[in-house]
């Protein structure tokens, strides 16, 4: 299964631009999860998720890791992951943006899907998730 945890990161979005929204990210090929670890009226659009996404008391990255592990294939995941969020806003599908880029500046890295200046998401990735992140997105 081809898929890249990124346990702690900063999401930022056209909708709020000056906040940045502590999350966890779970990265496809094709698409990546974003799994707040505080709810935010931005990204929900429907419900709040339970507190903490009922892992008890294990961090969201150890409950991701779980269900990572227990999942068979990238579907089976992808399914177990948009059952987590909601299947809400939290799914940016690549197919869905125009632009899809990695920029970086002293070894920390950048996501960026956007449809415009005024329409986009992102999440940044330090130095050594950073490394991880450009390997496993070599074309963008």
């Amino acid at each position: 299964m081809n898929t890249l945890l990124i346990e702690q990161t900063h999401v930022i979005t056209s909708t709020a631009p000056g906040k940045l929204f502590q999350s966890s990210v779970v990265c496809f090929q094709d698409c990546f999860y974003i799994i707040l670890h505080v709810p935010a009226s931005t990204f929900h659009v429907n419900e709040h998720p339970e507190k903490g996404y009922n892992f008890g008391d294990r961090s969201i990255a150890e409950g991701l890791k779980d269900i990572i592990a227990s999942c068979s294939d990238e579907t089976e995941l992808k399914s177990k992951l948009g059952a987590l969020v909601q299947n809400n806003t939290l799914i940016i599908n690549f197919s869905e943006y125009k632009k899809v880029k990695i920029k970086g500046f002293l070894g920390v890295k950048t996501l960026k899907a956007s449809n415009s200046a005024l329409s986009y998401v992102s999440f940044n990735a330090t130095k050594d998730v950073a490394k991880q992140l450009v390997a496993f997105y070599p074309n963008l």
